[in-house]
């Protein structure tokens, strides 16, 4: 029997190594859970950032005037950002949900420099690039109704709807926890379309800001001539700002007063926009077709001469480019029998006599700019033709003569017609079947409506 024996080395070992084993599985183990923790930890601070994004935008849509909701969205970049949305947010925009929305009066490409624009706002928080994107359409919902807000053309024969702007915001950022490594957070918001409706704000203490002068939906002015427009707004906070969109060539105006003001330079349409501005960027706006017209000027394909028949009805119409609507004619030396229309340019009526005529056409616009062109005019003087003719005796024949010029209706007489022929008064038409042989001298004789006579004679001959 042994005492005092040490214990067994090769057991103490194997019991270390197993022992360190199973701290490092343990320790493994606890920094997988912490990894994974300080990821989603992560995750959860990226997400309050966004929703605190997404929040902001939506402050961002409130602040504005239900009327410049649209403002600058115009129709080719709504279009395209509608082709090809976010996942997350497709569905929102289905077209039983959500009608297309866009302003109607932006030039094309403006969505992206919109108060609301077509494409993403980037901001860089915590070494992460967040990205709000703004969609707006339209859609639809019963008076006193909590349905859901549908698309117009889902709800046609229902009555009382109430048209909303159905808001969707949407901030994105990347993060290796979400499918794809792209995370997305959304929210939508419904605000009444009518502009009687409300308008959010975020300072309660501001009055609504209402641009009060009116315009007409197309306006027109002449190059070359200066204009001034001057327009005021009610309510709001604190200084305003003036802006405008596609003005005309050689046309601005005063960020401090809203005059516009200036020559245009260049014809053309512009799609006009006049903003304005408080500190807490409320807006209203006035838009208009601008239509600058070059002066006005008398179409040079009708300056040839014209050939009138005294007696006959006779139209011709002038034309002009350029100048503004609408347009005023006049004309001075027609021949008489002839007027024009003062607001078509069109000369008419029936001669009444002969001769030639030099007329000043003339058209004047709507700012007093004026062109005008001379023409001229000529009605024939009476003429006559009779041709020496041959006859067979016993076959029938017709002869027919015609005067030109003068006034019509012509009356027509002959004499010393060959035996069996006669003439018709009223067309001059010879006819009949001669019945002797021999040689005449015919005479005849037309007399215009104006009493113009003339007399023509000729040898008619009859063989056997």
């Amino acid at each position: 029997m042994r005492s005092n024996e040490a214990p067994d080395s090769g057991f103490t070992l194997v019991e270390t190594m197993v022992a360190i084993a199973v701290v490092l599985v343990v320790t493994a183990s606890l920094t997988g859970l912490f990894v994974a923790t300080s990821r989603l930890a992560h995750l959860h601070g990226d997400k309050l950032i966004a929703i605190q994004l997404a929040d902001d935008a939506m402050e961002r849509v409130h602040a504005l005037k239900v009327a410049a909701i649209l403002t600058g969205r115009d129709r080719q970049s709504v279009t395209d950002q509608w082709a090809a949305p976010l996942d997350a947010v497709g569905p929102m925009l289905d077209s039983a949900l959500t009608d297309v929305a866009y302003d109607t009066d932006a030039a094309s490409g403006a969505g992206a420099t919109a108060k609301l624009p077509t494409t993403p706002l980037e901001q860089t928080l915590n070494g992460l690039t967040y990205r709000q994107h703004f969609y707006i359409g339209g859609c639809v919902r019963p008076s006193a109704d909590a349905s859901e807000c549908i698309a117009a053309s889902a709800a046609a024969g229902q009555s009382n709807l109430i048209p909303f702007y159905r808001v969707i915001v949407a901030v994105t950022w990347p993060g290796r926890l979400c499918p794809g490594d792209f995370c997305t957070y959304v929210s939508s918001s419904l605000i009444g379309s009518k502009t009687e409706e409300p308008v959010f704000n975020t300072n309660s203490s501001a009055g609504v800001l209402t641009l009060t002068t009116e315009m007409d939906a197309v306006v027109y002015d002449d190059v070359t001539l200066p204009v001034s427009l001057s327009f005021a707004a009610a309510g709001g906070e604190g200084d305003r700002n003036w802006s405008a969109l596609d003005l005309p060539p050689g046309v601005s105006i005063n960020a401090t007063t809203g005059t516009v003001s200036g020559t245009p330079t260049t014809a053309g349409t512009y799609p006009t926009r006049v903003v304005v501005t408080d500190i807490y960027d409320q807006q209203d706006y006035v838009a208009w077709s601008w239509q600058i017209k070059a002066l006005p000027v008398i179409s040079t394909s009708n300056t040839s001469a014209s050939t009138i028949k005294g007696g006959v009805a006779y139209t011709k119409t002038f034309a002009a480019t350029g100048g503004s609507p609408a347009l005023v004619w006049t004309a001075t030396g027609l021949p008489p029998g002839l007027t024009m229309a003062s607001a078509t340019g069109i000369v008419s009526g029936t001669p009444t006599a002969v001769g030639t005529w030099t007329s000043t056409v003339t058209v004047t616009d709507l700012h007093q700019q004026a062109a005008s062109k001379t023409f001229t005019f000529t009605a024939a003087s009476l003429s006559l033709s009779v041709a020496a003719q041959t006859f067979t005796m016993g076959t029938a024949t017709t002869v027919t003569i015609a005067a030109a010029g003068g006034v019509q209706p012509y009356a027509y007489t002959a004499t010393n017609l060959p035996t069996g022929l006669t003439m018709d008064a009223a067309t001059g038409v010879v006819s009949g079947t001669p019945s002797k042989a021999g040689s005449w001298t015919v005479v005849v004789t037309v007399t215009d409506a104006v009493g113009g006579t003339i007399t023509k004679n000729a040898t008619w001959k009859v063989t056997g």
